[in-house]
């Protein structure tokens, strides 16, 4: 949704920062041990592998593929990112070399970048302490939608049967490094992805106030790098906007053991975060 601002470069794909610093990822669907990688080499193989697994699961748009220059990239990265670099000087080059691969320009004192790999909440505090002006959007959808769909994502496309245990240990972690981070990041805003299917103009106008930017209708409008998003869903339906009619699809799907198993792990959450327990 912020995809398409003037004042934002949104990456197109998830840039997993702290895979490729090699750290520790306790974050269960991303869960990794350190394995001695080389930084450079590591993006650069990560953003051609995301062009060669475009598809309609994936983050990036198979439309937009050439829209990303990879030898600029890789020759950006190359020339510019040095192995006795701190943390923070990485990632900044690293944004950088994104940047100049999709809109050919330098990275400036006034660009804003909107990222949103999914072990982030683990890893706020940390982002904190190099971007201390960063704002966080953290956004949390129904425990039971996201349990389920989650769990679907892992049992079919990752072929991990575990996925239901795996889903909830997800999301508790989820939860737990939110209540975290509130507590130490000022600027650390909880969006309801409900709220905003179901009155975007009125979310995405307050979001807007909050982070800093000016309000556009671009910001009702569901796109990567300009093109419009149809949507990753794992039962590969397309959708057109925003579509708020699936919200409460998990209920047809959830099997009364499963809500028993989400209920036991979840439940404080559940509460706590506005839903209806059931």
């Amino acid at each position: 949704m912020l995809d398409g601002h003037p004042e934002l470069f949104v990456a197109p794909f998830e840039m997993h920062f702290f895979k490729h610093l090699d750290r520790k990822i306790n974050y269960p669907v991303k869960r990794r041990m350190p394995d001695g990688r080389h930084f450079a080499n590591s993006v650069i193989s990560s953003i051609k592998q995301e062009i060669l697994i475009a598809n309609n699961y994936s983050d990036i748009l198979p439309e937009a593929i050439n829209e990303i220059n990879i030898p600029f990239f890789e020759k950006y990265i190359k020339d510019n990112c040095k192995s006795n670099m701190g943390e923070k000087q990485k990632l900044q080059i690293y944004v950088s070399a994104l940047i100049y691969a999709c809109e050919n320009k330098k990275l400036d004192s006034q660009t804003r970048l909107v990222e949103k790999s999914v072990e982030n909440a683990e890893f706020a505090i940390d982002l904190y302490k190099m971007f201390p002006s960063a704002f966080f959007i953290h956004v949390i959808r129904n425990p039971y939608a996201n349990s389920i769909s989650l769990s679907k994502y892992q049992e079919i496309r990752l072929k991990d049967k575990r996925y239901l245990d795996m889903a909830v240990e997800t999301l508790r972690q989820n939860y737990s490094a939110r209540e975290k981070n509130k507590e130490i990041i000022p600027d650390y805003i909880t969006l309801r992805y409900e709220d905003l299917l179901t009155g975007p103009g009125l979310v995405m106008r307050e979001l807007a106030e909050n982070i800093g930017i000016t309000y556009e209708k671009s910001l009702l409008e569901p796109t990567s790098m300009n093109i419009p998003w149809p949507g990753n869903s794992i039962s590969g339906s397309k959708f057109t906007g925003l579509d708020k009619d699936n919200l409460m699809a998990w209920r047809g799907v959830a099997s009364e053991s499963q809500i028993t198993y989400i209920n036991r792990y979840l439940g404080k959450y559940i509460k706590e975060l506005g839903y209806d327990k059931h």
